[in-house]
């Protein structure tokens, strides 16, 4: 009977192995797109069949991040950044599976969520302070009158 059940396990255990985990997150995420499709198809609404999801993709130690990208690329992925081990994607929700079981992937991950915080942007940087030249050790205000600013935005760089 031991033997049946390691014979049974075995091969199971090392498909797992040769797989990337995928987080909870990306799982849900597939889950709730999966059940709003099937939703609108009940209701006879039009449904995006391509729609993509934006993943984190992490490298396994031994992996070289630039093969494992150009692999995912094959499977349908659209690689926006490789830095380090780390792969910023968006894939076809389809293919979630398909992109963990890529050679090289260790785990596939949701982006964190960002948040707006501009109702407490003036009170965390002091800008009240600035503008009315209340600060401590402000000799006026500095209401930015003729001043000319130039933002330069180069995309998603995870060194800033």
């Amino acid at each position: 009977m031991r033997q049946l059940l390691l014979a049974i396990l075995l091969p199971f255990a090392l498909t797992v192995a040769g797989q990337g985990f995928i987080s909870p997150q990306a799982k849900i995420a597939k889950k709730q797109y999966e059940q709003k499709v099937k939703k609108a198809r009940t209701r006879g609404e039009a449904v995006e069949e391509n729609a993509r999801m934006k993943l984190f993709v992490t490298c396994a130690k031994d992996a070289d991040a630039r093969e494992v990208a150009n692999a995912t690329k094959k499977i349908g992925a659209k690689v926006r950044m490789v830095k380090g081990d780390l792969i910023v994607l968006d894939i076809p929700y389809s293919k979630l599976e398909a992109l963990a079981g890529v050679k090289g992937v260790s785990i596939v991950n949701m982006p964190p969520k960002a948040s707006i915080k501009t109702d407490v942007t003036r009170q965390v940087t002091q800008a009240e302070e600035v503008i009315n030249g209340s600060g401590p050790q402000l000799p006026q205000a500095y209401t930015g009158k003729d001043v000319i600013v130039g933002i330069i935005d180069t995309g998603f760089d995870l060194t800033h």
